[in-house]
């Protein structure tokens, strides 16, 4: 995607410059902003709903994305200058990143480990009546 994008706009696709978008400027940027792009969305969205509703659990569901944003600028930087350093901030950040994200999907979004609610290990308020389709989602789940 992000070759893609550069071919477009640098105009290499008219001249078949490929190297442009190898090792241009233009490319090492451009490959930060559509890897933050969609995790950012997501987060103007939480904070959007935090800012309607006031409520801080959505401002705890953008930290999950602003998590992952600052995972995949690590590991873009990583790939551009390879030291242990920053071998290190990659594993770091990519470990919190997907800590958070699997509590916050496992707990938060789907209820897991929840002993007290009336579905057993789900969460109270479920859209369809048949639980198992919930439990086979999760073992199913490709995110995991």
């Amino acid at each position: 995607m992000e070759s893609t994008t550069c071919y477009f706009l640098a105009g290499s696709f008219k001249t078949h410059g490929y190297e442009t978008c190898k090792s241009g400027r233009l490319y090492r940027e451009l490959a930060y902003v559509i890897s933050f792009l969609p995790y950012y969305w997501r987060a103007m969205q939480c904070a959007r709903r935090w800012f309607d509703e006031n409520d801080l659990n959505h401002l705890a569901n953008m930290g999950k994305y602003v998590s992952a944003m600052v995972a995949a600028g690590a590991r873009l930087t990583y790939s551009r200058q390879e030291s242990h350093l920053w071998f290190f901030i990659v594993l770091i950040t990519s470990v919190v990143a997907t800590v958070y994200q699997l509590y916050w999907d496992f707990v938060k979004d789907w209820g897991l480990l929840n002993s007290k609610s009336k579905n057993l290990w789900l969460r109270d308020d479920l859209i369809l009546k048949n639980k198992s389709i919930y439990y086979m989602s999760i073992v199913s789940s490709p995110s995991i």
